[in-house]
């Protein structure tokens, strides 16, 4: 192998491995340097030797179709090692990385051709610099369309198993490019100039315009399971504050009854001090204090919003003979937003409910644990008895909730936490159930203002 063929080989791989770690370095997994380094020798590696194989042996359009998807496995398994994403997400990202390296070879070879050079299956200095200067001048576009199209499609839809039948989109285009389209510019025979002209455009075009729908369909159709479990949250907040404000009008009229019966209470009052029973008048005043601590409203802490989604869970668990545990320490300066505690709270405790109420046997209980540590740092623990049975598929859990429902919770409060470069935890046993979620709001006072 000669350097102008290292060079090709290089050239073909470079922005494979420049578009993926400037789209994903944030979930690239440490040591991130050591093990993206190494991930990248072993893929120069592997696609030396393949392209070695292509530069000397006679190969037919199957065989370098099964070259192809060989160097993209070889950069799948390595990305899915160094990366969080799934495999099937993984081979869907590189795949499209490869059609666009496709596209960068179609797109010199085609100007070259334009420009009077016989095609040649040995790359000249030539066609390495149209190579080298088409991928400077498409790299800030595919770019741009991982950032602001995969990656979003990726990142909010992690927890859909859809992933796992869209990657024959990508790979089934690389066959059919290795099949039918890179033949024309890999021949001795060069095609007639209409094919030279027409059907690599027409499969740049095709492709392309191909995953813009894709990733269009998938981001509005996971914002729209995500505005419909906005929905849902909105009007379990408003059903707490209407219960709230039942509860707050009960507390009136019984205040305003004790008001209106307090100078019985004088009276009575002084009839045990006329008789100078003390001891009577003690356990007077005693129920009497008993009756008022009764009617006062729950208070869990001073955050009025974080107040009333955990006391409207909690009065509903008391109704249905769960037992309640709730402690909450808040730091008077609160640098959350109220919305994405309640997407957490709202989200943790109402799966911990249903699933307390799904239970036909055993103790039900639910205990809460929110305390703020230091002043940027936030843990909420949600832990509850279950019927034993969880249902999860490929490491996501699967929702119980009524077929109109999107089963996203968990997936909203994983994103919530991603936000605040928090963390997410869910154990569980033969009969508890734990959600951990730990939050940090430094360097997200953009996002938390």
């Amino acid at each position: 192998m000669n350097l102008e063929s290292l060079s090709s080989s290089l050239l073909f791989i470079g922005p494979c491995i420049i578009v993926l770690y400037f789209t994903f370095s944030d979930r690239l997994k440490a040591p991130t340097l050591l093990t993206v380094a190494s991930g990248i020798a072993i893929f120069v590696l592997i696609d030396i030797a393949l392209t070695y194989i292509y530069m000397t042996t006679p190969l037919t359009a199957f065989t370098m179709a099964l070259l192809a998807i060989s160097g993209v496995m070889a950069g799948v398994f390595i990305f899915n090692a160094v990366s969080t994403y799934s495999f099937a997400q993984c081979l869907f990202a590189v795949t499209i990385v490869k059609c666009y390296s496709n596209a960068v070879y179609l797109l010199s070879a085609q100007a070259e051709y334009i420009l009077g050079h016989a095609p040649s299956k040995m790359p000249t200095l030539f066609h390495l610099a149209l190579t080298f200067a088409i991928m400077l001048l498409t790299l800030p576009l595919i770019l741009l369309f991982f950032r602001k199209l995969l990656r979003p499609a990726l990142d909010r839809t992690e927890h859909l198993p859809f992933w796992n039948l869209l990657w024959g989109i990508p790979v089934c285009s690389t066959f059919f490019y290795s099949l039918t389209v890179f033949p024309i510019f890999n021949s001795s025979s060069p095609s007639p100039k209409a094919d030279i002209y027409l059907i690599p455009l027409l499969w740049i075009i095709l492709t392309f315009s191909t995953y813009l729908i894709i990733f269009k369909m998938i981001v509005e159709t996971t914002r729209n399971a995500e505005l419909t479990e906005e929905l849902h949250l909105t009007e379990t907040h408003f059903d707490a504050y209407k219960r709230q404000i039942v509860l707050l009008q009960q507390k009136i009229d019984e205040t305003s009854r004790i008001r209106h019966d307090f100078r019985h209470t004088l009276i009575a009052l002084k009839a045990y001090i006329s008789n100078n029973d003390l001891s009577g008048m003690e356990d007077y005043i005693n129920n009497y204090l008993c009756h008022l601590d009764s009617i006062s409203p729950t208070s869990y802490c001073q955050n009025p919003v974080i107040n009333t989604i955990v006391s409207y869970f909690a009065d509903i668990a008391r109704d249905h003979g769960i037992s309640v545990s709730i402690s909450i320490r808040l730091d008077d300066a609160f640098p959350f937003s109220d919305i994405d505690t309640c997407i957490i709270l709202g989200n943790l405790l109402e799966n911990a409910l249903e699933a307390c109420m799904r239970q036909t046997e055993g103790e039900k209980y639910l205990h809460l644990d929110i305390c703020m540590h230091h002043e940027s740092t936030l843990a909420i623990i949600v832990e509850n008895s279950y019927a034993g049975q969880v249902r999860k598929k490929e490491g996501v859990f699967l929702s119980s909730k009524a077929e109109r429902r999107v089963g996203i919770g968990i997936a909203s409060v994983r994103q919530v936490a991603r936000k605040y470069n928090g963390i997410c935890q869910f154990d569980y046993t033969s009969r508890t159930f734990k959600a951990s979620i730990l939050l940090n709001a430094i360097d997200n006072g953009k996002e938390t203002a």
